[in-house]
């Protein structure tokens, strides 16, 4: 199973002092570590998930809070949800899923 991992913005109102300390103390780092550079949003499996969270939890100010709902929950600055890997437009724009799906049309 995969899941998605969302990086809150500064500008959401869960994000707070201690998660920004987070942030610049080597949460920012773990997150490109993990192919988050340039995105807000990462695909990890269930042991890349694990191993992200344990590394996050080492970092100092790391904040666990539990979810707003059954199927997202919420750790430090980032939102968790399982990922439908047939979903492409999860992750990208519609004019690049349309590209997609032409190239899927093709082959």
């Amino acid at each position: 199973m995969k899941f998605k991992i969302k990086a809150l913005s500064d500008s959401d109102p869960k994000w707070n002092c201690e998660i920004e300390q987070w942030w610049s103390q080597g949460g920012a780092l773990l997150w490109n570590r993990f192919g988050g550079f340039g995105s807000e949003v990462i695909i990890l499996d269930e042991y890349e998930l694990s191993a992200f969270f344990e590394a996050a939890s080492l970092i100092p100010n790391w904040q666990k809070c539990d979810g707003d709902s059954e199927n997202e929950k919420l750790y430090g600055p980032f939102v968790v949800s399982p990922w439908d890997e047939n979903a492409k437009e999860q992750l990208v724009s519609p004019q690049v899923a349309a590209v997609h799906r032409q190239l899927d049309d093709t082959e």
